[in-house]
């Protein structure tokens, strides 16, 4: 972008230069030498940064014990099965663990070799392709992180920008910290440019009524748990508490919201005035402090990108001044009119505006100077432009991007809100699995069906109709797998007894299998049985907690399905869809056990044997809930479960709602077998993924059946609190909606409230 000169008159201000018009002036500017110090410390501090993240790729994390390493987590680990790479790199090959693993040293050596300044323009081409690879290929761990992109931003213009002149290893024969040729001001020009049009849309981002009016995020932020533990960690326990509650409250979050927008939206402006820089360095400092040590946990490397960016703002031979003055320290005395007015406007850091920085001419050697190229200048300005633009598509397509994340990316707002986000479903409707009739209603076509032949219906406890259900009804219940009861109310006025219900059940079994059951029980609430068990732990001198529910989850960890399983045959006497708040059935429910049927498996949960199990009339419900039931398929109620339960499914299944049978029913599939818990997380909160995400079950459904199918789902995302709120239209097929990048997606929901509610504000810190 530069070649040498034999006269330096372009860099020295020639009249005729300037009566060319602006860009002329522009490229004279551009064109002026400078010294290379300043340059020089950069790219050491970079080259440094970039070697941490390669380390930290492969490091544990230090805020979970035990846990992974980011490289296992997006990159190489062996549950992974595939990527979210961005729109426009899906073609990127996805390198094996062994693969990846390489890339990770050949980005440290490379980092190094850039900051050491050897084979610098080599070293820096790879740091760029290699970082550049990690970001593309996996979406989902650099599109929250803005510095990532910042990083990769840098590592770019490193590759162009002339940076090894000064504190170089070896440069041409000459030794490190040796005087080199001075660089061209454009090198210099293009780091400031980026970084003040990153802060200044990082405060853009803020300028909304969350923030603003509300003070969220940062109300949320103030109340996490490491808040509270710097607190009591630093302070007596009497002064920890009134800290906490003044800190918790709105003043102080309404406080940081507020310095924080104008400092994002100041400080690149700040840094670039001579009289304002000291100002700006200070409170660049303090911001990125107060982020690492206090704010945030998880920000890596950031801060330390962020402090030391300040280094390109200072006057380029800012460190041989440096090195000057700590050869002859000396005291500079301040303009005290500003150090008066800025101490009292801005209290204490105000005082920094008595410190103007200083410049200093710099000529070049004779015939060293830096003429621009009409290139290298429309690559200056092209840049600077497309870096001030990107930012702005979001603001030309309608609906909140927050929610939407239409035009979102790219645009600088690196913790300007907080998501919740339940875990999505998907539902898959086959036609030739689900084929409708002439007047709509749908039916279930078994024999285009690979899995086991079984109806999973879904039902509320709390709502059950238990004389729409069978006699002889299959539960599924996490905590102990399937089983069979016996249910009193099916098809009569009023529940049976015990005795008659026990004369019936013995009727079915004999008729279904010519014998009796294995042992009948009646079922006990679930209370009952916990309480028997604290009472007989604490019998034997065992110290046992008087909380119900903690003494549930010690059953359960010790000898249920999470222990070694010594008590699931307790356990499945429950009464059905039992919880400790539940009072006991009305009437007298009956559990059979009978191992030929309802074996028990390794996996520690009761399922039944589909080569055993027979149907009849007393295992299908009666005719007002028959739809979609047929003869020889299984009939099975279960719970919504959770996503930590969903695994004793299976991976795909049929189901349908009992409170809305006029509804078709759906493949139920489960994506954890598919995507890890990272992606699944990113694919609740964004509907692209989410689509992306479709498009994959759509295809590995046809592979499997020959049938694409439609590809639904269902979504609930909080913003900054606000109540959940669906972002994926659930009547659309996401395996064949388009995209518009560039305009509104009719498929996905705006932002249903503009106004946090102030009762999700006040039950914040509930």
């Amino acid at each position: 972008m530069h070649e040498p000169a034999s006269s330096s008159r372009e860099c020295d201000g020639d009249p005729a230069l300037r009566r060319g018009g602006p860009w002329s002036a522009l490229r004279e500017m551009l064109s002026a030498p400078v010294s290379g110090a300043s340059l020089g410390i950069f790219r050491i501090v970079f080259g440094a940064i970039m070697l941490l993240e390669a380390i930290t790729l492969v490091r544990p994390s230090t805020m979970i014990t035990g846990a992974p390493t980011p490289l296992d987590v997006y990159y190489a680990g062996s549950n992974l099965h595939f990527h979210f790479p961005y729109l426009l790199f899906q073609w990127l090959p996805v390198l094996p663990s062994g693969g990846m693993h390489l890339l990770v040293g050949v980005l440290a050596v490379a980092s190094a070799l850039v900051a050491l300044g050897v084979a610098y323009r080599w070293a820096a081409a790879t740091v760029f392709l290699v970082w550049g690879y990690f970001y593309a290929i996996e979406s989902t761990r650099t599109y929250w992180m803005s510095y990532y992109y910042l990083e990769l931003l840098f590592a770019f213009l490193m590759v162009w920008i002339p940076a090894d002149r000064r504190y170089a290893w070896a440069v041409g024969g000459r030794k490190w910290g040796m005087e080199v040729p001075m660089i061209p001001r454009w090198a210099l020009v293009l780091l400031q440019g980026q970084l003040v049009i990153t802060y200044f849309y990082a405060g853009v981002a803020k300028l909304n009524a969350d923030w603003l009016l509300d003070a969220m995020p940062v109300r949320y932020f103030l109340i996490e748990p490491h808040i509270r533990a710097i607190i009591e960690g630093n302070l007596p326990a009497t002064w920890a508490r009134s800290v906490l509650a003044f800190v918790q409250g709105p003043g102080p979050a309404f406080f940081l919201c507020y310095v924080g927008a104008i400092f994002d939206l100041a400080v690149g402006f700040l840094l670039l005035a001579r009289r304002t820089r000291a100002l700006g360095v200070v409170l660049t400092l303090i911001f990125h402090c107060t982020n690492n040590f206090f704010l945030f946990r998880n920000l890596e490397w950031f801060p330390l990108l962020g402090a030391t960016t300040i280094f390109i703002f200072l006057e380029p031979d800012w460190p041989t001044r440096v090195g000057a003055w700590l050869r002859s320290p000396r005291w500079i005395r301040p303009d005290w009119n500003w150090f008066l007015a800025g101490g009292i406007a801005l209290p204490i850091v105000g005082a920094a505006l008595g410190w103007a920085s200083r410049s200093r001419r710099s000529v070049p050697p004779p015939g060293k100077a830096f003429p621009l190229t009409t290139v290298g200048l429309a690559g200056v300005v092209l840049w600077l432009t497309l870096q001030t633009l990107l930012p702005l598509r979001a603001g030309l397509i309608p609906g909140d991007s927050r929610i939407t994340f239409e035009g979102l990316s790219f645009s600088w707002r690196l913790k300007a809100d907080v998501y919740r986000s339940s875990p999505f479903k998907l539902q898959l409707d086959d036609p030739a699995l689900f084929p409708r009739d002439t007047p709509g209603k749908t039916t279930i076509q078994w024999t285009a069906w690979h899995g086991d032949k079984a109806l999973y219906r879904v039902v509320r406890p709390a709502e059950i109709n238990w004389a729409l259900m069978p006699e002889v009804v299959v539960l599924f219940e996490p905590m102990t797998g399937e089983r069979v009861l016996y249910n009193p109310f099916s098809g009569v006025p009023t529940p049976r007894t015990e005795a008659e219900s026990r004369s019936r059940l013995s009727a079915i079994w004999r008729e279904l299998y010519g014998r009796e059951p294995e042992v009948i029980r009646r079922t006990v609430p679930l209370l009952e049985l916990v309480n028997g068990y604290a009472a007989a732990r604490r019998s034997k001198g065992e110290p046992m907690s008087q909380d119900p529910r903690q003494v549930l989850t010690q059953l359960e960890r010790t000898y249920g399905r999470q222990g070694s399983g010594q008590l699931l045959p307790m356990l499945k006497r429950t009464d059905p869809f039992s919880n400790l708040e539940r009072p006991a059935a009305a009437a007298a429910f009956l559990v059979v056990d009978d191992a030929a049927v309802l074996p028990l498996l390794p996996t520690k949960v009761f399922a039944i044997d589909r080569k055993v199990w027979k149907g009849s009339p007393a295992t299908r419900p009666p005719m007002a809930a028959q739809a979609h039931v047929s003869e020889d398929a299984l009939l099975i109620y279960l719970e919504d479960v959770s996503l930590a339960d969903r695994s004793l499914l299976p991976a795909a299944y049929v189901r349908d709602d009992a409170e809305h049978l006029d509804r078709s029913p759906y493949v139920d599939w489960d994506y954890m077998r598919d995507m890890t818990v990272s992606q699944a997380m990113h694919a609740s909160t964004q509907p692209f993924l989410l689509r992306r995400y479709a498009r994959r079950v759509a295809r590995l459904w046809e592979q499997e059946n020959g049938r694409q199918p439609a590809v639904r789902a269902l979504t609930e995302v909080s913003l900054n609190l606000r109540p959940p709120q669906q972002v994926v239209d659930p009547t659309v097929d996401l395996a064949t909606v388009p995209v518009k990048l560039l305009g509104h997606n009719p498929w996905i929901l705006d932002l249903q409230l503009e106004r946090i509610p102030p009762a999700a504000l006040q039950n914040m810190h509930k």
